[in-house]
């Protein structure tokens, strides 16, 4: 019965690692949001056609300098 209660306890221990993981990438994709609304707003935007864009896509252009795409809706 010891092996299953050990099994038990590396489970809760992992569980809180993934939960303490999950709150720090939340926290860091909040971050890259913020930042690319600042990149937007301070690049010097030089647009070229993004190579892999296909036909239907919503924004066909990318940025050479900061590459984020040429549609501000998207970072605001």
């Amino acid at each position: 019965m010891e092996c299953v209660q050990e099994l038990l306890n590396k489970n809760i221990e992992h569980n809180k690692t993934i939960n303490q993981l999950y709150v720090q990438i939340t926290t860091l994709q909040t971050e890259i949001k913020k930042n690319n609304k600042q990149i937007w707003d301070k690049c010097v935007h030089k647009w070229k056609r993004d190579e892999l864009a296909m036909w239907d896509d919503k924004c066909k252009y990318i940025c050479s300098n900061c590459l984020l795409y040429k549609n501000k809706s998207y970072y605001t």
